[in-house]
């Protein structure tokens, strides 16, 4: 079922838009009711060559809140979020080994020098406020391909990951040297020298400037600032989609938890609850959202042992992978009073029909998420997409932490459910 908007507007991590001339006010108008779209509209299926996901889906869930204001398609360079996710992780110290643990160099802790390019959505909306984006899959690197693997990411993660083992950067004082942090980080995304100029332009060569102070100017560069993206989002109280732009969405970082932002408009992060009896609740704040052609984006776990074709039906534990951040579009329910089963990928006109389906007794069988990585697999429109089912996000999987002297498990880790959380916009 792809859900209408008859009833409202109009969808941890290994965790795009046109625009416009200028950006209007954070509380601009509301369009009419009877403005709808009837299905998620998402940018083209990406390919994602490294550990970025997260990036992937902030880009992917612009890219479609920029088309629901629109009606037109963008790409936003996930090169160019990547790039500043490296000098942020890098400059601050906080780059991980594998294993999740600090670096010997930087906390005196344990560990490899290497970078790791895992992340989280909110994490991704401070990088677009404090450095923006850029319009265009070859405006950062020229002749990149939107949906082809990043053969420049790749390449950039294996040559930053030498220079903080052995070369330029295998210091803690050249770390802490931002104008040498991005001279590495140039190199290691091989940029053009006109790219290479222009965030000279905005930021400066050490990054003494962002888009978030005061006299910043992007004029003349491929830099967009978020207040120049014009986005809708659904109003909670209106039914009808709000105008606003990406900066408005986006809010302000709140101070006490980087995780969360703060605004009248900012969007909310939403963890899954581990009681069931809140569990439906839940669900159904996700069920508005993609019925107001919002789209939600998911942080779940990947356990390859489950999937079957382009589905994770079920839990068949044996191939753990970790975390994952996608994009959900769709989803199928079941036990709907009056109306019985409403089956993805049909599109759903009934207002009674959507307003049955938010019922207590509706049961959710599965979403259908865009995923990065890549296509082929399904047939149709939903190439590139995959189900999750509710039995396979409710599973958990319980991992030996570490062995004891006599060669048995001394200490457990479990996962937590596999749906682990979402992003709403406000007010749902």
């Amino acid at each position: 079922m792809t859900i209408s908007s008859a009833l409202r507007f109009a969808s941890l991590a290994t965790f795009a838009f046109a625009l416009g001339c200028s950006g209007p006010s954070p509380t601009a108008d509301i369009m009419t009711a009877s403005d709808e779209v009837t299905s998620v509209s998402h940018s083209p299926i990406r390919n994602q060559s490294i550990g970025n996901c997260w990036l992937y889906a902030t880009a992917e869930w612009i890219e479609s809140m920029h088309y629901n204001r629109t009606s037109e398609h963008i790409d936003i360079s996930v090169s160019y979020l990547t790039y500043w996710d490296w000098f942020e992780k890098i400059t601050t110290g906080s780059i991980v080994a594998p294993d999740g643990r600090a670096l010997d160099s930087l906390h005196g802790g344990r560990g490899q020098n290497e970078l790791q390019p895992g992340g989280f959505l909110p994490v991704a909306a401070a990088y677009v406020v404090r450095y923006g984006v850029v319009v265009g899959p070859d405006s950062f690197i020229p002749n990149e391909p939107l949906t082809g693997k990043s053969i420049t990411q790749l390449n950039a993660l294996a040559a930053i990951n030498r220079s903080l083992a052995s070369g330029a950067l295998s210091t803690v004082a050249a770390r802490a040297d931002r104008a040498l942090v991005r001279k590495e980080l140039d190199a290691a995304f091989n940029l053009p020298s006109h790219v290479v100029a222009d965030l000279d332009k905005v930021f400066g060569p050490a990054v003494d400037k962002r888009l978030d102070i005061v006299g910043t100017s992007v004029i003349g560069t491929i830099v967009k600032r978020p207040q120049q993206i014009e986005i809708a989002v659904p109003n909670a109280e209106t039914d009808a989609p709000q105008l606003m732009t990406l900066k408005a969405a986006f809010g302000k970082a709140d101070t006490a938890n980087p995780y969360k932002r703060d605004g009248e408009w900012a969007f909310q992060s939403v963890t899954y609850p581990s009681d069931p009896t809140q569990q439906r609740a839940f669900l159904r704040r996700i069920q508005r959202a993609l019925n107001d052609h919002y789209p939600v984006p998911v942080a779940w776990k990947v356990d390859w042992a489950s999937m079957v074709g382009t589905s994770f039906p079920s839990f068949h534990p044996g191939a753990y992978a970790g975390g994952h951040e996608t994009v959900l579009e769709d989803y199928e329910v079941t036990n709907v009073p009056g109306f019985g089963t409403l089956p993805a990928g049909v599109t759903e006109t009934r207002p009674e029909a959507l307003a049955a389906a938010l019922d207590d007794s509706a049961k959710i069988m599965f979403f259908r998420t865009k995923n990065q990585w890549g296509t082929g697999g399904r047939t149709g429109a939903f190439d590139g997409y995959y189900d999750l089912s509710m039995e396979y996000l409710n599973s958990s999987e319980t991992f030996c932490e570490f062995l004891g002297a006599d060669g048995q498990c001394a200490q457990t880790w479990t996962t937590g459910t596999f749906l682990q959380e979402v992003i709403l916009p406000a007010g749902f």
